[in-house]
């Protein structure tokens, strides 16, 4: 539920929310749009607060089931769900969901934005059986009241094809996924970052199946765009540098690999909360490849400390804790193998 910000404004947003009184009902909207502010410079731990603050002016003043709080919820869980606090946004989030079913229109846009922030919250953590029937439900809406073609619609497309693509079922993903990046192709040009986001997804499409060829040419336009669009250092950075560093990894090339691991990691320390899944991933990548080198000092603590982040994030069955789990095995046969009894 993104609000119109000019970055060049936030000094006189900072100041309202020193001179306002708290009584004053628009203090609440400064400190959403401040919130919404720092979630996009990155910053979600002062993002957090803002928004938290928000949403108490906003029961205070409007009470538990009006739209503007079901706003300040869906803002609040969606930077608890970027922070990767999944146990604290999905309530926030199905609370707002259910406050604009109610007092809204069956097919209101922010109906729409609910089931998305909703249904993302659910996918990460895994849930992708109750992710599907709401991201369903969003392009239904997107379709009823703005046709298929509409710019906007390229994100339902993008976030259903996604999510089937991480079930497997991969030709009603590429249809899918095709579509996102024809609307974002004929709407925002060749080169612009929702078109690289669609053309990662088309490189995973391929990956999965089989073509790693031009699974890495995609992956490599995808890294090129967004390099030159945000800046080396962004986090959206990392997904390509990840991807085409497992390809490395499987043709052998373990020092490639390990740069292109090494860069994404460092990214994800800087940009992300301390302990966030994200980076642990990138953490695991880097230990399973210095643990194929042999490196076996060195891919201790980071499988370990990935391990422990993604066992204490998602569900024992979750194929992240599974692959974390099986790295951990690895490097205990390796050291097995190297302390072995000598005859």
């Amino acid at each position: 539920d993104a609000l119109p910000i000019c970055l060049a404004k936030e000094p006189a947003g900072l100041l309202q929310v020193a001179l306002r009184p708290p009584e004053d009902p628009e203090l609440a909207v400064t400190l959403s749009n401040l919130g919404i502010l720092r979630r996009a410079q990155g910053d979600l731990e002062e993002a957090g607060r803002f928004l938290r603050e928000a949403l108490t002016l906003r029961r205070r003043a409007l009470g538990d089931r009006h739209p503007r709080t079901a706003q300040a919820l869906s803002n609040l869980g969606a930077v608890l769900n970027a922070q990767g606090r999944f146990g604290e946004a999905e309530p926030l989030l199905r609370e707002a969901l259910d406050i604009r079913r109610h007092t809204l229109d069956r097919a209101h846009p922010e109906v729409a934005s609910s089931l998305h922030n909703l249904a993302t919250t659910l996918q990460t953590q895994g849930d992708l059986a109750a992710a599907e029937p709401l991201y369903r439900e969003v392009l239904a809406i997107r379709k009823e009241r703005q046709g298929e073609d509409h710019p906007s619609n390229a994100l339902a497309f993008h976030n259903l094809g996604r999510l089937l693509l991480d079930l497997g079922r991969n030709d009603e993903a590429e249809a899918l996924l095709r579509k996102a990046l024809e609307i974002r192709r004929r709407s925002y040009g060749e080169e612009h970052v929702y078109v690289a986001q669609s053309l990662h997804q088309m490189a995973r499409m391929y990956l999965a199946s089989g073509d790693r060829d031009e699974a890495e040419a995609l992956f490599r336009r995808t890294l090129e765009m967004l390099q030159k669009l945000l800046s080396q250092e962004h986090p959206f950075v990392s997904h390509p540098l990840l991807e085409l560093a497992g390809l490395e990894m499987e043709k052998g090339d373990l020092m490639a690999a390990e740069t292109g691991f090494r860069k994404a990691l460092a990214i994800r320390r800087r940009a992300l909360p301390s302990g966030h899944w994200e980076t642990a991933v990138a953490a695991g990548r880097l230990g399973e490849c210095l643990l194929r080198q042999g490196r076996l000092a060195e891919a201790g603590p980071l499988l370990a400390d990935s391990h422990a982040t993604l066992a204490a994030t998602f569900r024992p069955a979750d194929p992240r804790v599974r692959e974390a789990r099986l790295r951990l095995a690895g490097l205990q046969t390796a050291r097995a193998w190297l302390f072995r009894p000598r005859p």
